[in-house]
C-alpha cells in the first residue's frame, strides 16, 4: 500500500494461473515504487454498523488473488503497440472479463435501474418525437452508404459519425435534461494525451464531453466514449464471447482502454461506452471493477427508444442519487454527474475550505512547503468523501461514526492511484476530517484514506491491523511509538447505511455485478489510516533509507509475533513518514494480502468473537498461494510456483509463505532502490535493475547472489563502508536461505529476525556513511528498444521460459567476499588488498555491535 503512484490491475490470464500480483512499470523498465495501497455528503454522528466492517461473504474462503499492477509512473500493460506480449495480455484480459450480452431492456434494468414503481416511458416517447427529424435525416444519409456495405467495400468509419452526432445532440437539447449536460463531438482525428507517461496518444471516435469544454481535454470530463467500426462487431453473440480474429480483439482492447482512462481520471464506480457498426447497428457497454457487460446488438435507426432512454438515464439517475436525503447538493467537479458517478463524493463549501486552509497553515505548515500548496490549489482539488472513524482510536471494538474527509493535494485530490481497469483500483488520499475543524482546541490529524474495491471473498484488511494493535496492547507495546501503521476505521459502501443515518448512498452502486464468479465480485471499501507516507524512492540519503527499512524489519517482527504474515513486502508498500517531526523514519503498509499464522487465528478468534472466524486450515491453504509483487518475491516462492505451474495440476504446492520470505523481500527492495536511484557499481550499469529483476523466474536473482558485484553493488569508498557491509550481510543471509549461490552447500538456513535485525543495527551504528548529501536521483529508464517484459507479463512468459529458471550463474564471476574497506582503486585489485580490507571493515562492524550491546 503505498501513497505514491500505485497499481493493481487483475490481468486474468495471469491471475488464474498464478494467483499472484506483479507490479508493472513504465514501458521501458519496472517501477513499482508506489502503490496506492493505504490500502460524502451528508451529516455525521451516526455509527457505522458492525456489518460494514465484516460484510464480506466468508472472507476466508479461498478467493482468487489478483495480480499486482502498474503505478502512475509505470505502464507496461497500456498501449505500447511495439510489445506484442503487452497486447496479448490486454486481449486476454478483455476476453476473460466479458461477463454477458444482455437484451437491451435487461441491460437498463441491471445497470441503470429506475426507482421501484417509476417509469421513464413517457419521457422517452417525448424524446423520440423531439429528435424524430434528425433520426430521419440520419436514415437517409446512411442509406447512401449501404450499397458499399452490402458489396463488402470498405469505407471510412467516420461517415457514420456526423448523422449520429446530429441526432444525439438534438436529443440532448430537449428540456427534460438538466442544463449544462454534455455534447457529442467527433474526435477521431483528435489526439488525446495518454494518462500513462511515455505512452502514445489515443483518439476515440466520439466523446460525450461536458458543456463548455473544448477538445482535447482530460478524460475525466468525458461522460461517455463511442467507437465506430465500418462492419466489425467484435462480440460473438451466439457464443457470448469476444471473437477470436485479430481485428475483433484489437477493437475490444481499444474500447477497454477508453473505459480505463475514464475510470482513472474520474474515479467513477461504473463507466458507460458504446459502439456503432454496420451503419445502423449498435451496442452499449457497462464496465465495473470486476468485468463488463454489453447489450445485444440493436438497430438504432429502427429501435428509436434505445438511445433516448440511455442518454436520459445517463444524466438523470446520478442526479437523483446526489439528491438522496443527506447527500450534498454540491456535487464534485463534474458539472452534471452521470450514471456511475460516486454518490459519496462531493465538493466542500467555501466556509469549510477556509477552515481547512487555516488549519493547514497553523498545524501542518510543512504541507504548504512540500506541496507548494496555495489556497487556490487546495480549493481546486479538494473533495469531501464519506468515511468512518472509531470513537476510541485505541479500541478495535469501538463504535465507528460516519465522517467526512477533506482531501489535500495540488495536482490531484489523491496522493496515489492505481491505473487498473479491473481490480482493486486503489486510491489513497491525504485527508483531514471535516468534523475536527470545528474543534478549536484540537490539532486535526492528517490521515491516509485508502479507497479500494476489495474482493468480496477476501478478509477485510482492518482485521489484520486490529489483530496487530490488540497484540501490542496485550503486550504493553506502544504501537505509535514503534511507528506502525494503525487503522482508525473502515467502511464497506456495498452495505446500505442504517435507516437512522442521515448520510445516504446507493449501496448497489458500490458492489460490482460483472465478475465472472462470486469470488471475483468486489466491494467498495474505505479505510482510514495513520501515518501518511511518501514513497520509498524519495529518500533524502542512503542512511535514511536504511533506517526506514530497519523499522520495516521491526514491524514485520511485531506483525509476526501477533500472528500476521504480510506477504507483499515491496518498494511500494514501504513508505517514509511524511510529517518531518516524526521520530520514526519509515513504516510498512498494505495488509490486503496478509494471512494469519495458527497463533494468529487463535488470538483473533479469542479477541474478536463477533467477527468472521479465522480458520487455520483455510489460512494454511492461503499461505500456499502465490502472492506478492513479483520483482520482490523470495526466490523460493517463485521457484515453488514455477515448479507447480510446470507440473500442474498434478503437483500440489507444498511451500508456505513464511516470515523468512518477507525478510528476503526487504533485501530485494533495498537492491532495487539502490540500482535505480543511486550511483552504484553493478557491472550492468544503467541496465542493472532491468537485468536483475527480470521477468523469467528467479534465475537472475540467483545469478546476482553468485556475483559480488551484482549483490553488493556499493562503492568501496570508506564513506559507503556501512552500506556495503549491510549488503554483504543481507546477501549472505538470503543466499543461505536458497538452493544455490556463493555459499549454498548443505541444508538451507531460513533467515531469522535476529540476524537480519542485527545487520541493520550494525550499519546504523557505524560512522561510515557519506558526510555529504546522497539523496535519491531520478530514475532514467533504459531505451525502449531494450524493453524487457515485466510485471504482469511475468507469468505469461514463464511457461515458455521455464528452462531459464534453472540456469546457474557463470562460474567465472567473482564470488562474494567480505566487503572492502576504504582502499584506493578497484575492490578487486589483488588478494592482499582484499584481505586487509576485510579485516578493517569487519573490525568496524564489530565495534558498532559492541557499542550497541553496551
Amino acid at each position: 500500500m503505498s501513497q505514491s503512484s500505485g497499481s493493481d490491475d487483475p490481468l486474468d490470464a495471469w491471475a488464474k494461473k498464478g494467483k499472484a500480483r506483479a507490479s508493472v512499470s513504465r514501458p521501458r523498465t519496472p517501477s513499482p515504487t508506489g502503490s496506492g495501497a493505504y490500502d460524502d455528503p451528508g451529516s455525521v454522528g451516526h455509527a457505522a454498523t458492525q456489518s460494514n466492517r465484516g460484510a464480506s461473504a466468508n472472507p476466508t474462503s479461498g478467493s482468487q488473488n489478483t495480480p499486482r499492477t502498474k503505478r502512475l509512473d509505470s505502464s507496461a500493460i497500456t498501449e505500447d503497440k511495439r510489445n506484442p506480449e503487452v497486447v496479448a495480455v490486454w486481449k486476454r484480459m478483455a476476453k476473460t472479463k466479458n461477463a454477458a450480452h444482455l437484451p437491451v431492456d435487461q441491460f437498463f434494468a441491471e445497470n441503470m435501474p429506475l426507482l421501484t414503481g417509476h417509469s421513464d416511458d413517457a419521457v422517452v416517447a417525448r424524446l423520440v418525437a423531439w429528435a424524430e427529424d434528425k433520426l430521419d435525416e440520419a436514415r437517409k444519409e446512411l442509406d447512401n452508404h449501404r450499397p458499399q456495405l452490402e458489396e463488402g467495400k470498405r469505407q471510412a468509419e467516420h461517415v457514420m459519425s456526423n448523422p449520429f452526432i446530429e441526432y444525439t445532440n438534438r436529443l440532448l437539447s430537449a428540456g427534460v435534461f438538466p442544463s449544462g449536460i454534455g455534447k457529442l463531438k467527433d474526435t477521431h482525428s483528435t489526439q488525446f494525451a495518454s494518462l500513462d507517461a511515455g505512452q502514445s496518444h489515443t483518439s476515440p471516435d466520439m466523446i460525450l464531453v461536458k458543456a463548455g469544454h473544448g477538445v482535447p481535454l482530460c478524460w475525466g470530463d468525458n461522460d461517455a466514449v463511442a467507437e465506430l467500426k465500418w462492419a466489425l462487431d467484435f462480440l460473438d453473440e451466439e457464443h457470448g464471447t469476444v471473437r477470436a480474429d485479430a481485428g475483433s480483439e484489437d477493437a475490444c482492447m481499444q474500447l477497454c482502454k477508453s473505459a480505463r482512462y475514464i475510470f482513472m481520471d474520474s474515479g467513477r464506480c461504473r463507466v458507460f461506452v458504446f459502439t456503432l457498426f454496420s451503419l445502423d447497428q449498435a451496442r452499449i457497454y457497462c464496465f465495473d471493477r470486476a468485468g463488463f457487460v454489453a447489450t445485444k446488438r440493436f438497430n438504432w435507426l429502427k429501435d428509436a427508444k434505445v438511445f433516448p432512454r440511455f442518454f436520459y438515464r445517463l444524466y438523470t439517475l446520478s442526479r437523483k442519487q446526489h439528491m438522496l436525503p443527506g447527500v450534498s447538493s454540491n456535487p464534485r467537479s463534474e458539472n452534471i454527474p452521470v450514471a456511475g458517478c460516486d454518490d459519496t463524493i462531493s465538493r466542500p463549501d467555501q466556509p469549510t475550505l477556509d477552515l481547512l486552509w487555516n488549519v493547514i497553515q497553523t498545524a501542518h505548515n510543512y504541507l504548504v512547503e512540500r506541496l507548494q500548496l496555495t489556497k487556490e490549489k487546495l480549493a481546486q482539488h479538494c473533495l469531501r468523501i464519506v468515511a468512518s472513524r472509531r470513537v476510541d482510536p485505541t479500541n478495535p471494538d469501538s463504535q465507528e461514526d460516519l465522517i467526512h474527509c477533506l482531501t489535500i493535494g495540488t495536482i490531484h485530490p489523491f496522493i496515489s492511484r492505481t491505473d487498473s481497469l479491473f481490480g482493486r483500483a486503489t486510491r489513497v488520499y491525504r485527508v483531514i476530517v471535516e468534523e475536527d475543524l470545528r474543534n478549536p482546541n484540537s490539532r486535526p490529524t492528517t490521515y491516509a484514506l485508502k479507497d479500494v474495491w476489495r474482493q468480496a471473498g477476501r478478509r477485510p484488511e482492518i482485521d489484520f491491523y486490529d489483530l496487530i494493535a490488540r497484540y501490542c496492547r496485550e503486550c504493553n507495546v506502544d504501537i505509535d511509538e514503534k511507528g506502525m501503521a494503525r487503522c482508525h476505521g473502515s467502511l464497506n459502501l456495498a452495505v446500505p447505511p442504517t435507516n437512522d443515518s442521515s448520510v445516504r448512498w446507493d449501496a448497489s452502486l458500490h458492489a460490482t455485478k460483472w465478475g465472472i464468479s462470486p469470488d471475483t465480485q468486489r466491494h467498495h471499501t474505505r479505510t482510514l489510516l495513520t501515518p501518511v507516507g511518501r514513497p520509498s524512492h524519495d529518500f533524502e540519503s542512503t542512511k535514511k533509507l536504511v533506517a526506514a527499512l530497519y523499522y520495516v524489519v521491526l514491524h514485520l517482527k511485531l506483525a509476526y509475533d501477533a500472528g500476521v504474515i504480510h506477504r507483499d513486502v515491496s518498494a511500494g508498500n514501504i513508505l517514509f513518514v511524511e510529517d518531518p517531526t516524526s521520530a520514526v523514519p519509515g513504516f510498512l503498509v498494505d495488509y490486503d494480502y496478509a494471512e494469519m499464522t495458527q497463533a494468529g487465528c487463535e488470538n483473533f478468534n479469542k479477541w474478536f468473537p463477533n467477527r468472521d472466524r479465522a480458520i487455520w486450515e483455510e489460512s494454511k491453504t492461503h499461505l500456499l498461494e502465490w502472492t506478492g509483487t513479483f520483482w520482490f518475491m523470495a526466490i523460493q516462492i517463485i521457484d515453488a510456483n514455477m515448479r507447480r505451474s510446470a507440473a500442474a495440476p498434478v503437483q500440489p504446492q507444498t511451500l508456505r509463505h513464511d516470515h523468512c520470505h518477507d525478510l528476503e523481500s526487504v533485501y530485494w527492495v533495498l537492491l532495487w532502490l539502490i540500482l535505480r536511484h543511486t550511483k552504484h557499481t553493478h557491472p550492468m550499469a544503467d541496465d542493472a535493475c532491468q537485468h536483475v529483476f527480470d521477468h523469467v523466474g528467479a534465475s537472475r536473482k540467483k545469478e546476482a547472489l553468485d556475483d559480488e558485484e551484482s549483490c553488493v553493488p556499493i562503492s568501496p569508498d570508506q564513506s559507503y563502508a556501512a552500506l556495503r557491509q549491510l549488503f554483504f550481510d543481507l546477501a549472505t543471509l538470503v543466499d543461505a536461505q536458497n538452493s544455490r549461490g556463493f555459499r549454498a552447500k548443505g541444508t538451507r538456513s531460513a533467515i531469522g529476525f535476529e540476524k537480519f535485525h542485527n545487520a541493520f543495527e550494525a550499519a546504523l551504528q557505524s560512522e561510515d556513511w557519506p558526510t555529504v548529501p546522497d539523496p535519491a536521483t531520478a530514475y532514467v529508464p533504459i531505451p525502449a528498444s531494450k524493453l524487457a517484459i515485466n510485471g504482469e507479463l511475468a507469468f505469461e512468459s514463464q511457461s515458455r521460459a521455464r528452462s531459464a529458471s534453472t540456469r546457474t550463474g557463470s562460474s567465472s564471476k567473482r564470488r562474494l567476499e567480505q566487503p572492502d574497506a576504504a582502499v584506493g582503486g578497484s575492490a578487486s585489485e589483488d588478494g592482499s588488498r582484499k584481505k586487509k580490507a576485510k579485516t578493517v571493515t569487519k573490525g568496524k562492524v564489530d565495534k558498532g555491535k559492541a557499542k550497541a550491546s553496551a
